[in-house]
């Protein structure tokens, strides 16, 4: 698109006045002059104001109206209609909101919302496995002091360790679930795929953590 800028001398006034009409060509723009003010060819002068500026709202809407009757054209199994899914959509947000949405953003936002989850996963799992072995670790020192009292400091520092990785636990179920529901409309994404596992990872951890936080709360109380 460009802009171009007419100027005359409006009825009945002896100043000359310039406006600016945004077309794809200079004809278009003085038909558009033309429809507008009702001067006729000599009453104005015009020039290119500027080249390759964005088109007004109003024309992007009947540009997507135009386009979207071209696809409807195509039939409701067309390759277009198909690619098209949810575009136009995106398309008469950005006019409206003034926004920037579209579906490369939102596809290149889950992959990096699923490599965010595989790192999380990952993460999760050495946690797990970091946790499993001071755990069993525990559980020999417990097992060989059975019939024993056991150390105010050693119940007190496993008890910290226990309702600490509790809370991680339940922290990392809740981020993974937040991040299923706002891919719930997507399945098929990674992403989904990896925050599954990451609940389920989050969900067995946490499990582990009560049964080791109840043993020691049991401990206490006896």
């Amino acid at each position: 698109m460009n802009d171009y800028g007419f100027t005359f001398t409006p009825e009945g006034c002896e100043k000359t006045e310039t406006v600016y009409i945004t077309e794809r060509t200079e004809a278009a723009a003085r038909k558009a002059f033309i429809r507008r003010f009702g001067k006729n060819e000599g009453q104005y002068d015009v020039e290119l104001a500027a080249a390759n500026t964005n088109a007004t709202k109003d024309q992007e809407r009947e540009t997507l109206v135009k386009i979207k009757e071209m696809v409807a054209e195509l039939g409701p199994d067309s390759y277009l209609k198909t690619a098209f899914d949810g575009v136009f959509e995106d398309a008469e947000q950005n006019i409206e909101l003034d926004a920037a949405f579209s579906m490369k953003g939102r596809a290149e936002t889950a992959e990096e919302k699923a490599r965010e989850l595989e790192s999380q996963y990952i993460a999760a799992k050495l946690d797990a496995s970091r946790l499993k072995a001071e755990l069993d670790n525990a559980y020999k020192q417990i097992a060989a002091l059975q019939g024993r009292q056991i150390p105010v400091w050693f119940h007190s520092h496993i008890y910290t360790l226990a309702t600490e990785e509790l809370t991680a636990a339940r922290e990392g179920m809740a981020q993974a679930a937040e991040a299923m529901a706002q891919l719930a409309d997507t399945p098929q994404d990674t992403a989904f795929a990896s925050a599954v596992q990451g609940y389920r990872a989050a969900k067995e951890r946490r499990g582990l953590c009560e049964q080791i936080v109840a043993g020691l709360e049991d401990l206490s109380e006896k």
